[in-house]
């Protein structure tokens, strides 16, 4: 099997990133002040965000334009409110991850804000479960994906 290695550099040659490709692996290396970010062309919402992620360790959080087209890792050992406040942009778009087993991640909307659902579901269901919350309207918003009630 043959590998292909890839240096991602500055103009003063200083290695921005490692880029390993295999036939059967892709794996990428960055110091850690480097964001590696993946997008997909011309796609939008859920399908195209970013692949860096946004630690949130806190119980309490609320969404604001730093969360657009990224991914929100949450990572307290107990229970999350999350907030979808009002005057987010259009085509707003972020997928929030309950990355602990007793973390619940709970989403609802600020005041003048709705959040809808399927089944009225405002939890994220397990641990490692991925919600998206998509604006849809004028302050209004889809939350969709591994969510409960």
């Amino acid at each position: 099997m043959s590998t292909v290695q890839l240096a991602v550099v500055d103009t003063s040659e200083t290695a921005l990133a490692i880029i390993d490709a295999s036939e059967t692996a892709l794996a990428l290396s960055a110091p850690s002040e480097t964001s590696i970010v993946f997008a997909v062309p011309g796609v939008q919402g859920p399908a195209g965000i970013a692949a860096s992620a946004l630690t949130v360790s806190g119980t309490s959080y609320s969404l604001s334009s730093i969360n657009n087209n990224r991914l929100a890792l949450f990572t307290a050992s107990s229970g999350i409110t999350t907030t979808v406040p009002s005057g987010l942009t259009d085509g707003f778009s972020c997928l929030l991850v309950q990355a602990t087993a007793s973390g619940q991640v709970t989403i609802s909307g600020a005041s003048g804000v709705t959040v809808r659902s399927a089944l009225s579901s405002t939890k994220t269901a397990y641990q490692w479960a991925v919600a998206s919350i998509i604006k849809i309207g004028a302050e209004e918003y889809l939350l969709s994906g591994e969510v409960t009630a």
